[in-house]
């Protein structure tokens, strides 16, 4: 009879363990899954996406095309006001570089690592080309853009957190994710097409 109850109270005991373990891995995994929000609150990322609108006005208007297009004579020091505007907005990008780092603390690589990859390379290729003309390729506004698109997904994100059901659908669509990968082809398209344009010989192009 002794034996009998020791092995249910083992029996017992194991369950009692086994479903600690489940319960604590769950919330691993939650707090894993909240970390997106854990760097900021959707006020902060609405205040981080207006003072990059702000940025990226000026910004603009340093851009050769855009000039072109609104017929604005270059600056003096273009390249400089760029370097200083994309450099505080790449700041405010940070937010996302934290939340790389712990995908790989975690080894849960995912789509922040993956930005923070994109948005760091492209800022530190164009700082080199900022200081070395021979590269003669930057892409602030291009990175500026993407920043300010992700933290107008991540407020969105948090902002439709309470009513996620209502949501579901348009919040797909409205993903930093998605916004990530269409910038990221219209950044690569745009690349493309310089590359292509630099190879036509404009004399016999008119």
């Amino acid at each position: 009879m002794d034996c009998c109850e020791d092995m249910e109270h083992m029996t017992e005991h194991h369950a009692h363990h086994e479903e600690h373990k489940t319960h604590g891995a769950h919330n691993a995994h939650s707090g894993h899954g909240n970390m997106g929000m854990g760097h900021g609150s959707a006020t902060d990322f609405l205040r981080r996406f207006w003072i990059v609108t702000a940025l990226l006005v000026p910004l603009a208007l340093t851009n050769g095309s855009v000039a072109g297009l609104f017929h604005i004579p270059e600056f003096a020091f273009g390249k400089w006001i760029a370097f200083g505007l994309a450099t505080i907005i790449f700041g405010f990008s940070l937010v996302f570089f934290r939340h790389a780092w712990h995908e790989i603390k975690m080894h849960a690589y995912g789509m922040m690592t993956l930005v923070s990859l994109a948005v760091g390379a492209g800022y530190l290729f164009s700082v080199a080309s900022t200081f070395i003309p021979s590269l003669n390729d930057e892409f602030y506004l291009e990175i500026g853009t993407l920043v300010w698109v992700l933290l107008f997904g991540h407020y969105l994100e948090a902002r439709s957190g309470a009513a996620a059901g209502v949501f579901s659908v348009w919040g797909f669509f409205l993903r930093p994710e998605i916004g990530a990968l269409v910038m990221s082809l219209s950044t690569v398209i745009v690349v493309a097409n310089a590359v292509s344009l630099r190879r036509i010989n404009l004399e016999h192009a008119v």
